[in-house]
């Protein structure tokens, strides 16, 4: 249930100014199964799928794009190119913090 928070937080962020109506039509779902997602139910794969679609949509192509290699790395690569690319990343990561701070 706390992942299920966290992008309902999330999508709530990045699209404050919407309407429950307007949110509905942005993730093809049903109005009053919208509203009970906001007020505790239990969310779907499907409606968690609209959501992250979404909020990556929000975030810009980038976000979007990484995300589409990622998962197709994960599916073609073998374990030890996965391990390099992921050392890769916190190399970049470390660096980053590094300059900001």
């Amino acid at each position: 249930m706390q992942l299920q928070n966290t992008i309902l937080t999330t999508f709530k962020n990045h699209y404050s100014n919407h309407t429950l109506n307007q949110s509905a039509k942005l993730l093809k779902i049903n109005r009053t199964r919208l509203f009970r997602l906001f007020n505790g139910s239990e969310m779907k794969v499907s409606e968690y799928e609209s959501f992250e679609k979404a909020i990556l949509e929000a975030q810009g192509a980038g976000t979007l794009d990484l995300l589409t290699k990622t998962k197709e790395c994960l599916k073609v690569l073998k374990p030890e190119k996965l391990k390099q690319l992921i050392d890769q990343m916190n190399e970049k990561l470390f660096l980053e913090s590094l300059i900001q701070g």
